[in-house]
């Protein structure tokens, strides 16, 4: 995948190819006046030594400046570059298709009703298992109070 840098310097940031093209006319204008204005005030004022100096004086302030943004830049293209692979993945699954010719994460309306009816069944069969085993404990119970009264029957040993 092509940088962030790469696709902005061939105009092609935008999906529309006119608005990149505008936006990077856009940013030459504003840079063209930058220019201007700065031979503008040179020219006016005749203080090109002093500027100098000031510049000298401000390189390290705009080096950490321009050190942290290129930092940021890759940091937002590494993010876009996941957000591309994360499109092309969900691309990628929703263009696959079975013999038939059907999208493999499409489900059938048929295979919807089969699932239903047969969760229904299972549904159907636990109730059923419960009420047995509901059943077999009620009698468990009945016989445990059964054996109870029989063992209180019995001659004890001594």
């Amino acid at each position: 995948m092509e940088g962030f840098l790469t696709r902005f310097l061939a105009g092609e940031i935008f999906s529309d190819p006119l608005v990149s093209k505008l936006f990077l006319l856009v940013i030459f204008f504003l840079g063209a006046a930058q220019a201007v204005k700065i031979i503008h005030s040179f020219w006016k004022t005749g203080k090109v030594k002093a500027q100098e100096k000031q510049v000298e004086a401000d390189k390290g302030k705009w080096a950490g400046i321009i050190e942290q943004l290129v930092v940021e830049m890759r940091q937002r293209n590494e993010r876009a570059e996941k957000i591309y692979d994360m499109v092309q993945w969900l691309h990628d699954v929703h263009n696959k298709f079975d013999d038939d010719g059907v999208p493999l994460w499409y489900v059938r309306k048929s295979d919807a009703r089969a699932m239903e009816k047969a969760i229904e069944s299972l549904a159907v069969s636990a109730t059923k298992q419960v009420e047995i085993l509901e059943k077999i404990s009620e009698h468990q119970y009945k016989q445990d109070g059964h054996l109870e009264r029989i063992g209180d029957r019995l001659p004890k040993k001594k």
